[in-house]
């Protein structure tokens, strides 16, 4: 599941889909192209503020390396946070499906 975010390049602030993140880097997807290897840039999500270099690029893709890694609190709250998100989304998805009527 891609979370929302915001990484600021020199050329503005951009929103991005978290496509996945660790305590070292993520993984972006912004709307345009993804800035060139060796780029510097910052990532907010959440608490979260952090700056880094991308690695990789694809496309709209984007792999960001943290300069410094991300607190162990921060990234498990994070996740607990995703993990309740998802739950009660596929619940919602569940439920919605059981109130469809199938016409004939």
């Amino acid at each position: 599941m891609a979370l929302i975010g915001k990484v600021i390049l020199s050329s503005g602030d951009e929103p991005c889909f978290l496509d996945n993140l660790s305590l070292t880097g993520a993984s972006l997807t912004i709307a345009r192209n993804a800035p060139p290897i060796g780029y510097h840039a910052i990532l907010i999500f959440d608490t979260i503020e952090a700056s880094g270099v991308v690695i990789w690029r694809q496309a709209t893709h984007f792999g960001l390396q943290f300069d410094d890694p991300v607190a162990d609190d921060d990234m498990l709250r994070l996740r607990t946070s995703q993990a309740e998100f998802a739950a009660i989304e596929s619940e919602r998805h569940l439920g919605a499906g059981r109130n469809r009527r199938v016409q004939r």
